[in-house]
């Protein structure tokens, strides 16, 4: 890590001497500078920064300058930083507060897996996600109970249930074909690990912005 940085600091300094040559240049063609100035100036801030992480100095408020970010952006980050306890624990509240928020945002996709589908409808995927989301929840009770009792391994074996619950779901669910409901099965999965990380998003939002 101190070798990486200690490069990253050399190929920065070699930048700035770069810098500093070609705004002698425009100096002497009478050009304006202020580009160059303000390239100058970060490239010194750049530095310091990586001098202040190759000294061992740990950098306040997450490395965020005065003018980085906006003053409510920082508060957060500062009081995050000085109880990340207490940041978990809002996250974790606000997830189970909102858990619901899981249904709307996977509807958009549900609506993917049979577009213009004059068949089903938003009511129909409502009820699929929340009758799936209730069964991934069961699951997730089940496998911390495992973990608690000390059958991590039994416990690991939980991850495949998903797909094939997925699966049967969808096939019985719509009247789908094996094949129709197996390509479909593949995208719902790859569509819930996107809502998955849209849900962290706005959980960790919900939480620290609170």
């Amino acid at each position: 890590m101190k070798a990486e940085v200690a490069t990253a600091v050399e190929e920065e300094k070699k930048d700035l001497v770069k810098l500093q040559a070609d705004r002698e240049e425009a100096v002497a063609k009478s050009e304006d500078t202020t580009n160059l100035d303000n390239r100058i100036l970060k490239k010194k801030k750049d530095i310091a920064e990586l001098e202040k992480v190759q000294s061992g100095v740990i950098i306040e408020n997450g490395g965020l300058e005065e003018g980085d970010a906006p003053a409510w952006v920082r508060g957060i980050v500062a009081n995050a930083q000085a109880d990340p306890e207490m940041a978990v624990f809002k996250v974790q509240d606000a997830a189970s507060k909102y858990s619901w928020a899981l249904i709307p945002l996977s509807l958009p996709f549900m609506w993917l897996l049979f577009p213009f589908s004059r068949k089903y409808h938003l009511y129909d995927h409502a009820v699929f996600v929340t009758y799936s989301l209730s069964f991934m929840m069961g699951l997730a009770i089940l496998g911390g109970l495992l973990v608690a009792a000390g059958y991590s391994g039994v416990a690991g074996f939980l991850f495949f249930v998903p797909p094939f619950h997925i699966y049967r779901q969808l096939k019985g669910a719509y009247n789908l074909s094996r094949l129709s409901a197996l390509l479909r099965t593949i995208l719902l999965l790859i569509f819930a690990f996107i809502v998955l990380v849209l849900f962290s998003a706005l959980m960790v939002a919900m939480g620290l912005f609170e």
